[in-house]
This record gives C-alpha cells, structure tokens and sequence, in this order.
C-alpha cells in the first residue's frame, strides 16, 4: 500500500476526477482536518504454521469452492497441523485460521512422495484444483498416480495419469500446458511438456529431452514485443531436436532460444523459478535456478530478460533460487523470491534497488531435513504465502508455512494498491445502493457513520 498526505487542493484535484455524484463528498473532504496515516510495518505471521507441517510446502493455490476461500497447500508433508488425513496437500481458511485434510491426501506407501505444482481449471463439470506431483494416488482413487482433480469435496481422475512428476502448470489461449519430468500423459507420448486444449493432449513438437534427467521446472506466458509466448524453464539440453538448455520459448508452432540463451555450467544446472516483473521500465522476464549464466555473462542466482538483452539481477547468491512472487506489502510493487543452500540471505529476499535484501530476518530452522529452504510464495490480498523447510519465520514460530503480511489500509477499498479516487467512487456506489460492503465499521448497518469513517480513513491516506 502506498500512503500519501493529503493536501486540501489534493483533494479538489482527485475531486475533479470523480464521478459527479460523488463530487460534492470528495471536495468536503479540504475542509477536514488533514493527517498522514501513522506508519505501518509489515510482519511475519506464524498462526498458519503453528503447530504446521512435518516436511515442506512446496506449492501454493487459491480458490473458492463455494465455502469461502482456501488456500491450498502441497508439499512432502505426512500431516498439516497434526491432521494425520493431511497427506501431501492440505486446505487453509484464512478467515477461520484453521487447516482441513482433503480427503485422504495423495501418499505414496512405499517411498517418497511430494506435491510440486498446483492450479484451477475450468472443466465441463466445473472448476478443479490440479495437484500435479510424484505420488500413487489421491485417496485410493484409480488413475490419480502424480496428476488429480479435487472439486471441493472429494478427488477424480483428470486424465491418463503421466508417467513421471508433474512440476509445472500455465495456461495460455485458453489451452492448459503442463510440465515436468514424464514421457506420457493423457495417453499420449509427449517428452516433458504438453498442451490440453478441454479434450485432448498433444506433444508441442517432440517436445524436451536432456542429457541428465530433464524436466521443465516453472513456466509463464510472457510479451516480449513480438506478441505473447509460452517461455518453459527447467533442466534440459535438446528442445525439439535444438541445442537449447535450460529456458526455451514455444509461440505456438515452434520452439527457440530467448536471446543469446542460457548457459548451463554442469549437467546439473537448471531454471526452478520464472515471472514476469516491471521493475519501472517495463515488463521482464526474470528466471531463478542453480549453477547457470546468461550466455556471455557471469553465473548468476536470477537474470533478467526484457525483450531485447539478457543482464542479470543482483548478486550470485549460491545456492538455488526457488521461486518468485511479485508482491506489493505497502512499500510497493517489489519482486520476492526465496531459494535452497543461500544461508547468506536466509533463504527469502526481495528486489531493492537492484539487490537482493533479506526479508525480515528471514527463514531459520529445519523440521525434517538438514538445512532451511523456501520452495513456494503465493501473493493473495495483502497476504505473502512462503512454504518450505524452515521452523521459524523471522522471530516467530512457523514450521513449514508462514505469512509475510501486508499494512493494512481499508482506504485502498478497490485493492490496487493506491489511495485515489476510484476507491472513493466503488465506495459511494456501494454506500448509494446500501450494499453490506459498505458497512465500514461492521456495525450491521449502512449509513452515515460507514461514510464518515470511510472519508476519515481516506483523508488520512490509509
């Protein structure tokens, strides 16, 4: 959230930009009494992951299934806040700060099993939660080896299930891609990457292959001026017959190299993390992994791609960068990311000036292995989700999940981050229909009171 003083001209300026039967409540505003909105400072909370879970959150999801909102969680975890039923992946309800198993979960009896990638997708029987992963099942349901569907109340078979991971899912065009490290899924042969178009599967070309293990990791559709991409990131050596290592860009119809490329420095390099970020000089791509360079360049823990030239972003950090967030917690839009082996940064960190900086202490301790990482972020209404392998979250206890929360600022009635005019007009909309959203101080009514606090919390600027 950005806060901003309030001038009385200010305020007649923002005025004129109002709807006109709003016009006349926004200028009475310069006749009040004008205050900066006291300081806020954004926190670690631990309530989610107390008491937590039992091996790491390695990905993150939202949705309503008509309950409320939840926020879904998977990872290698056996039990969620000691529900033994919370196998592999679990539902949050922020309102009611309390975990619920989804059915049995997804297990494997035999070895290890992990939850890599979550989504919704709207099928013809309605919206579904994808878990992707390397499991055997989703609550004893046949075909949901590594790939199943959860409607809000119980699991299905989605497809064929693939014979590998699923890591990564996008959707672009309507059509829903998935990646990993499989040779087949829907029934159909498609090496480490497919395309399902709601009702069948097809390989884009002959897909990835590599020399050691290859799988796409993270994906993400982005414009680099020549129109909208699928850019796939991951570990891999051979696209589609084409010396093209670790991040390739599908159009459509063909695959190529982003640029000069990426350069992997070992067989075991990879890309595990991508977004796109406009650092104030225009959408980026940004790719996070281990051991790699833009070609040309220096070995880096992310690098930045703007359309045109590769440069990389901050400091080579070690380790491996994990994933990325791009979330605003008052002091604007930023870029957050976290990572594995980085204990220099303490596993999460933010973009600051073109640096990297800790966030807050960041994540310490361990609950089932030997040393703390963050795998997943997921940014939802001034909320940062980071799950990974950690104990604590800055100064507080947080095994395997935590939230980075944002300073509240009830102003910002729209949630686009900003103080302006356009919170005021849905404000007045809503308070002339008398819609219960406008019950400012939840008070059980709507009426001058709501509009009183609404305007004082706006001239303060939060």
């Amino acid at each position: 959230m950005r806060t901003r003083l309030v001038t009385p001209a200010a305020v007649r300026t923002l005025a004129a930009n109002l709807a006109p039967a709003h016009l006349a409540a926004a200028i009475a505003l310069a006749s009040c009494s004008i205050a900066l909105a006291q300081p806020c400072t954004p926190q670690w909370i631990g309530d989610i992951g107390t008491p937590g879970s039992n091996g790491y959150v390695g990905a993150f999801a939202t949705h309503n299934f008509g309950q409320g909102k939840r926020v879904f969680a998977g990872g290698a975890f056996t039990r969620m806040a000691n529900i033994s039923a919370a196998k592999g992946v679990a539902q949050y309800n922020p309102a009611t700060n309390t975990w619920t198993a989804m059915g049995g979960g997804v297990f494997t009896t035999n070895t290890n099993y992990f939850v890599a990638a979550l989504t919704t997708y709207n099928t013809p029987a309605g919206v579904r939660l994808l878990v992707g992963g390397w499991f055997a099942t989703a609550s004893n349901v046949p075909n949901t080896a590594n790939l199943a569907a959860w409607d809000g109340t119980s699991w299905s078979s989605f497809t064929t299930p693939p014979d590998g991971a699923i890591w990564s899912f996008a959707t672009w065009n309507n059509d829903l891609y998935f990646g990993g490290g499989f040779a087949n899924i829907g029934g159909v042969g498609a090496s480490c990457i497919a395309k399902y178009d709601g009702t069948t599967f097809t390989p884009l070309a002959t897909g990835i292959t590599g020399d050691f293990a290859p799988n796409v990791f993270a994906m993400t559709v982005y414009d680099d001026g020549n129109g909208p991409a699928l850019y796939a990131a991951g570990r891999f050596n051979n696209v589609d017959g084409q010396n093209i290592q670790l991040l390739a860009k599908w159009n459509g119809s063909t695959w190529s190299k982003v640029g000069t490329g990426i350069t992997r420095n070992a067989s075991t390099s990879d890309l595990s993390a991508i977004t796109v970020f406009d650092d104030g000089n225009g959408p980026a791509l940004y790719v996070g992994g281990y051991d790699f360079r833009p070609t040309g360049k220096p070995t880096s823990s992310v690098a930045k791609w703007n359309g045109v030239s590769w440069s990389n972003v901050g400091a080579n950090l070690g380790g491996r960068t994990t994933c990325f967030a791009v979330f605003n917690d008052g002091t604007g839009s930023k870029l957050y990311a976290g990572g594995t082996a980085q204990p220099g940064i303490s596993y999460v960190y933010r973009l600051e000036g073109g640096q990297w900086v800790t966030l807050s202490g960041g994540v310490s301790g361990v609950i089932s292995s030997n040393f703390p990482s963050v795998f997943a972020m997921k940014s939802d209404n001034g909320e940062l989700y980071v799950g990974g392998e950690f104990a604590a979250a800055g100064a507080v206890t947080a095994k395997g999940v935590a939230r980075w929360h944002a300073c509240d600022c009830p102003a910002d009635f729209n949630h686009d981050g900003f103080v302006n005019g356009a919170d005021y007009d849905d404000f007045a909309v809503l308070f002339d229909a008398a819609d219960p959203a406008a019950d400012f101080n939840a008070d059980g009514f709507v009426n001058g009171n709501d509009y009183d606090l609404f305007a004082e919390r706006f001239d303060a600027g939060c």
